[in-house]
């Protein structure tokens, strides 16, 4: 997974911080998060 514009591959610690910016710190579910972004690296 790459940012729209291009850049660096995300990951999760980027996506946690993310999340923590926009207030959202319950209902993400790390396992599904890890899920998502194996299968976008492996669509590369």
């Amino acid at each position: 997974m790459k940012w729209s514009w291009g850049g660096k591959n995300i990951d999760l610690n980027d996506i946690k911080a993310e999340c923590k910016k926009l207030g959202i710190v319950f209902g993400v579910k790390k396992s599904l998060v890890d899920r998502l972004l194996h299968q976008t690296i492996e669509a590369e």
